[in-house]
């Protein structure tokens, strides 16, 4: 990929600032939970009131701007495959690496393909992290409730806090990464099929179920991936794609 930047990034910029301040909300919401466990304030009940709506509208508002990535980047996506143009201001756009393929859908099955190489290792290395990350707050949180002691409604909001800032984001990319290595398995089937001429029904029909598959599995996630984690791995998986590419003679 020529530029680090990906058809969805504006929106995506407004996702990851709403996810950060989604975090502090979260962040203050679980602070007063457990400062509610030890007073009956009627001010800590409004700031609780209070950070539960500031969520809830972050949460609808990262999801609008989500979608609205998703669906630009899909008119990219097609844009590139057919050699198109339906968003003249951005005529010149460098982000698929396939302009050795003819438009149409061979092209547009590889631009598909390319996406999910790139997207899979990149989901792996954040659960990782995440991993790491959730143990360690679970641990924190475990040993003080046992040194504390917590009402069951300040328990209650801790673990609404704890599952809809971590695990939740956890499940999503979980989801999303083994539905995109099975996406990648059919993908490297299907190249490697077509290179025996196999019967193009067929071919098409192949091509239409990974397409449909990708799109439906990064729509559903509703999570952006980071983009320190890309442009750390960028040369690398760049490397490794050209050379999948070679195998082909798509390069």
């Amino acid at each position: 990929m020529k530029k680090n930047r990906t058809p969805q990034d504006g929106y995506f910029k407004k996702v990851d600032l709403i996810t950060y301040f989604l975090f502090c909300a979260y962040t203050f919401f679980g602070i007063i939970s457990l400062i509610q466990g030890f007073t009956d304030s009627k001010i800590i009940l409004s700031l609780s009131a209070t950070s539960v709506i500031s969520i809830f509208i972050l949460e609808k508002l990262k999801d609008y701007y989500f979608d609205k990535g998703i669906f630009n980047k899909r008119v990219k996506l097609l844009d590139n495959a057919f050699n198109q143009r339906h968003e003249p201001e951005e005529a010149v756009f460098d982000y698929y690496d396939n302009d050795e393929i003819d438009p149409g859908m061979l092209k547009l099955f590889w631009n598909v393909y390319e996406s999910a190489f790139f997207s899979q290792p990149i989901i792996a290395k954040m659960l990782k992290v995440m991993y790491i990350y959730v143990s360690i707050l679970a641990l924190i949180l475990l040993i003080f409730l046992f040194m504390t002691g917590i009402n069951i409604y300040s328990l209650s909001a801790l673990v609404l806090v704890f599952s809809n800032a971590f695990l939740n984001r956890i499940y999503s990319f979980t989801r999303t990464n083994k539905s995109i290595e099975k996406i990648l398995e059919k993908s490297a089937i299907l190249a490697d099929e077509r290179e025996k001429n196999i019967d193009t029904n067929y071919y098409l029909r192949r091509v239409i179920d990974i397409i449909v598959s990708y799109e439906s599995t990064m729509s559903e996630n509703k999570y952006s991936l980071n983009k320190k984690t890309y442009s750390k791995n960028r040369k690398f998986l760049n490397d490794e794609w050209n050379e999948l590419k070679g195998k082909y003679n798509k390069k």
